[in-house]
């Protein structure tokens, strides 16, 4: 696939070819979202632990190098589409989801502002039928799980969720707001980082 195959292209090949980068992008698009949206019924965790960690590294990629890409038609809808994720069938193991798009385009990473933060987190609860209770519940779920102490740990996605939560406090979206103000968000994060840092 286009997506796999620009992600085996690191940023140590890409610093020299960003061209390349410049062109791929938009096929990377078109196979990730048609992988999620014709393959999500016999979705397998192979895929699971394939599709949303090359989703990550390449959104990561062009966070770093090319940001302005985020404005391509399509970046936008992939990003919400690999943070809302897919069922997994309850295998607490694996992720069906990654974040890290979703942080690229609220302008996470250092560098210029490419999309205003407070239109991203308005699609944001627009896909989630413009509850942001449920936006922020389902974040705050997600940073349970990843920090499970019976299991392994995912510093990552401890991490990634947690920048999610600081940036969307950020956001004057008030749907968003109001959850921040009534969910458990600051003992759930305290709690989150005691795991992170080794004091649960």
């Amino acid at each position: 696939i286009a997506a796999a195959g620009m992600s085996v292209l690191s940023e140590a090949y890409y610093v020299n070819h960003r061209p390349h980068l410049q062109k791929l992008w938009p096929d990377a698009i078109k196979w990730l979202r048609a992988i999620l949206r014709e393959g999500r019924p016999f979705i397998r965790p192979l895929l699971f632990e394939t599709i949303f960690p090359i989703g990550g590294q390449l959104f990561s990629l062009i966070g770093d190098m090319e940001p302005q890409l985020a404005a391509e038609d399509g970046t936008l809808d992939l990003a919400l589409e690999l943070w809302k994720g897919a069922d997994t069938n309850e295998d607490s193991e694996i992720e069906g989801y990654t974040a890290r798009p979703l942080l690229m385009c609220l302008n996470a990473q250092k560098g210029p502002i490419v999309l205003d933060k407070t239109e991203v987190a308005t699609r944001l609860v627009d896909d989630f039928d413009g509850d942001g209770r449920e936006v922020i519940e389902t974040i705050l779920d997600r940073l349970s799980v990843a920090t499970e102490t019976s299991k392994s740990v995912n510093s990552l996605s401890t991490t990634d969720l947690i920048m999610l939560l600081r940036i969307l406090a950020d956001c004057a979206q008030s749907s968003i707001l109001e959850a921040l103000m009534t969910t458990d968000v600051v003992p759930d994060v305290v709690e989150a980082l005691g795991v992170l840092l080794g004091d649960p």
